[in-house]
Order: structure tokens, then sequence, then C-alpha cells
């Protein structure tokens, strides 16, 4: 590996440790980076390199610069990441198999944490969730895709963690579309009910 090559290696690994930094609320809307110097230390890398990687977020809109005060965290950074992924998303070619793939590898994770994490009130969203789409029986219309939704999102949210909730969020328009896919077609994945009751139900246990 050049060292060129080398230095941007390096370089997106402080982006991406940063980013996580900031999503998982180590540094918090509106916090000020600690310096420079602090950084490249706590990283084990360059001034040069921290420079390069703290730029590279300030252009994405997870930072800002304020002059004469430093390097803040901006207030919108979780919306600027879901809104990358989400970007992200429509551009690429993926494949139905990739996406579920995907929905595989988060969703028990978001289940794993909300059964750990999960407020009273949060369990009540999803039990009205549930008992919303099961009133709705087999009339699987655009209410019943708008609740199913909202229990995925629930479960995400009650998880506390916020990457998992910028890759929901970001996933969110295509998860729409799938699901609207799979009840047209006539598939039950989705529109079983019992599938939700029972995470609904391991979450609670």
């Amino acid at each position: 590996m050049s060292n060129e090559e080398r230095r941007k290696s390096l370089t997106e690994d402080v982006q991406d440790r940063l980013m996580e930094m900031i999503l998982n609320g180590d540094f918090a809307s509106d916090d000020c980076l600690p310096s420079e110097q602090t950084l490249s230390e706590m990283f084990k890398v360059s001034r040069t390199t921290t420079r390069s990687a703290v730029g590279a977020l300030v252009e994405k809109g997870l930072l800002e610069r304020k002059h004469g005060k430093g390097v803040f965290v901006a207030h919108n950074s979780l919306n600027v990441t879901t809104e990358s992924l989400r970007l992200m998303m429509i551009r690429e070619n993926y494949s139905v198999a990739e996406f579920l793939e995907t929905r595989k590898i988060l969703e028990p994770q978001n289940a794993y944490y909300a059964a750990l994490r999960a407020t009273d009130s949060e369990l009540e969203q999803m039990r009205m969730c549930v008992d919303r789409m099961k009133a709705l029986g087999r009339n699987y219309d655009d209410e019943f895709t708008v609740q199913d939704i909202n229990f995925h999102m629930a479960v995400a949210y009650a998880s506390k963690n916020k990457l998992l909730i910028a890759f929901m969020e970001a996933m969110k328009p295509l998860l729409v579309k799938m699901i609207k896919y799979v009840i047209q077609t006539g598939g039950q994945a989705e529109a079983d009910v019992g599938i939700h009751r029972e995470v609904l139900d391991a979450i609670c246990s």
C-alpha cells in the first residue's frame, strides 16, 4: 500500500470512528469537538489525517465550523446521516435479496436491544400497532402497511441505538415498497400478524 493509500485509509477510519461517536451520543448535538491535537492523540494518527477526516465530516454536514470557536456537532447530524444512507440506497442498484439480507441482520438486533431497553410506553405502542393490524384482518390496505411500518420503527427506536435507528429510517421507503409488494402478490411474510405478535411477545418476555 502506497503512502497516499495508507493516508486515505486512515482518514476514512477516523471519519467512521467520529461518526460512530456522534451517532452513539459520545459527542452530542452542538457539542464542541476536542482540539485537533487531542483527537490525533485519541485516534493515534497525525494531525493532517485528523484535519482531513474532520473536514470531510464538515462537508457531509455532520460537523460545522464556527469561526473563532471550533468545530461543533451539527444539530441535525442524525438526520444528515439518515438522508445520506437513504440517498446511497436509492442511487445504488441493490437487489431484493440484498435488501432482505440486510433486514435479517438489522431487525433481530433491533428486537434484541428493544427487549433490554424498551419502556412501558414503547411496548404499548408496539401492542397498538399489532392490535390494529389484527383488527384489519385480511384487509391489507394502506392502513395495514402504515401500522406494519410503525411496528418495525417502534422496535428500532426502543433499541435506543442511534445507528440502528438511522439505518431503519434510511430503509423505510424501501421497506414500505417491499411490504406493499408482498401483500399485493399474496405473500404472507409481512401480512401474517402472528409473526409480529411473536416478535412483540419475545421483546416483552
